[in-house]
């Protein structure tokens, strides 16, 4: 069998051409990053840049999963709940209640309702449940005057509850 001439000289050619690449130091170029010289150092700079540019092709099929749940992102229910009353009736409560005012603290519970109430949120209201005649958390409620205790959990469970159950339906 006779192989045309054309052949074997486009054949000699790649092998003449693909055994000039392998020969000297191998480099992989980056752009924007000047050759060191050595190629180890020079690839590892690419994987590193790649890595973090794109993180080898993982953030494109994260990208394609993100806006994939975006149609069933409409159907999330988002529950925010109101800013718990403080008071002042021990000496550590007392530290709390200066860094958070009553005042500031109904001022933002108002701003958080209109907010839930314009659009399709869900707003729970512990603060009116908690609070006593003087605007103040109830005492028995928080021991240190900020995180609720048992009881204060006791009132604020059936609550989140029931805003879970709406937000279900």
């Amino acid at each position: 069998m006779r192989i045309p001439i054309v052949t074997c000289v486009v054949v000699a050619l790649l092998t003449v051409s693909a055994s000039a690449g392998q020969s000297g130091r191998e480099s992989v170029p980056t752009p924007g990053i000047p050759d060191t010289g050595f190629a180890a150092l020079d690839q590892s700079r690419a994987s590193r840049i790649a890595m973090f540019s794109d993180d080898f092709g993982q953030l494109g099929r994260y990208r394609g999963d993100n806006a994939a749940l975006r149609g069933r992102a409409s159907r999330i229910r988002v529950i925010f709940w109101s800013v718990l009353p403080v008071h002042n009736h021990t000496d550590r409560a007392r530290d709390f209640f200066a860094q958070r005012s009553p005042e500031k603290i109904l001022a933002l519970n108002t701003w958080l309702r209109i907010y839930c109430d314009t659009g399709a949120r869900l707003y729970v209201d512990y603060f009116s449940q908690m609070v006593d005649g003087s605007g103040l958390l109830q005492k028995d409620l928080a021991a240190d005057g900020l995180y609720p205790s048992g009881a204060g959990h006791a009132i604020m469970a059936p609550l989140a509850q029931a805003a879970i159950d709406k937000a279900l339906k």
